[in-house]
């Protein structure tokens, strides 16, 4: 539901991303995307992580449209040492105009491809530690409530009363987390200057956790946000998040002027 609208949307407003050998992948076509929101500019901000970064990034692009924001998705853990995602992150890490990073996942799928010999904490450890240790700001996002229906329960189909299912209780959505929800935690807590926002509380409140936000379905699937829902959690984040207005002043020429890496606390 909205599937087609979503990416019929993004592929007419956005471009292909540089660098063109990340963009030109042939191997990665059907589980990767990588888009960005201006042609031939530099880029300022960086998104990383799966289809839960992808379906962020219309409603980012659009809060921020006077920057150029990069997204790179794929089917795996976000990690710099990641097989999919090494070449992206060092990219990222040796581009001066990038001067923010945000890390986004359906963290709750992404514990089953963490290697054996690691843990989900200590991999975005280190991804922060490097990204950090290169003068980038680092944005760390939990993930949107993944519902039991398909949002076409709630638009289209009524219980035996006659009612729309739109709605679980928010116990169901805290089980959900339980696997990852302390990893998150634990590396928020290590790193100061790392930013933190959960992104569930937006669509949950104290009893229930709603895919309807002020009456406007907000999804596409039982865990992907459709058009409306991006515009909502884009908003968002950067209410909570003002600094990322504050654009790189990197120029073609050289000359930098970045936001103060220590102006703001983790949230």
């Amino acid at each position: 539901m909205g599937q087609t609208d979503f990416y019929t949307y993004l592929d007419s407003h956005y471009t292909l991303c540089n660098p063109k050998s990340i963009a030109n992948d042939p191997e990665n076509r059907v589980t990767f995307r990588c888009l960005q929101s201006k042609k031939d500019t530099d880029i300022d901000i960086a998104m990383i992580g799966d289809s839960h970064a992808e379906h962020l990034f219309l409603g980012m692009a659009e809060s921020l449209d006077h920057s150029n924001i990069l997204i790179h998705a794929k089917a795996s853990y976000p990690s710099v040492e990641s097989p999919a995602f090494k070449e992206i992150y060092r990219y990222v890490l040796e581009t001066p105009s990038i001067h923010s990073v945000i890390i986004a996942a359906h963290w709750v799928s992404k514990i089953d491809h963490i290697p054996k010999n690691t843990t989900l904490e200590q991999e975005l450890t280190k991804t922060v530690d490097a990204l950090i240790s290169k003068g980038k700001k680092v944005y760390l996002l939990g993930d949107v409530p993944r519902f039991p229906f398909p949002p076409e329960r709630c638009k289209y189909v009524a219980d035996g009363l006659g009612r729309s299912i739109c709605s679980v209780p928010s116990a169901y959505v805290m089980g959900q987390e339980k696997t990852f929800r302390a990893a998150l935690e634990a590396v928020v807590l290590k790193r100061s200057s790392l930013h933190y926002m959960e992104l569930k509380n937006l669509f949950c409140d104290e009893r229930r956790c709603s895919m309807v936000k002020d009456g406007v379905l907000m999804y596409r699937d039982n865990n992907h946000l459709n058009i409306a829902g991006s515009r909502y959690i884009g908003k968002s984040v950067v209410q909570n998040f003002p600094e990322l207005l504050e654009k790189s002043q990197t120029s073609k020429h050289g000359r930098t002027d970045r936001p103060d890496a220590s102006a703001t606390e983790t949230k």
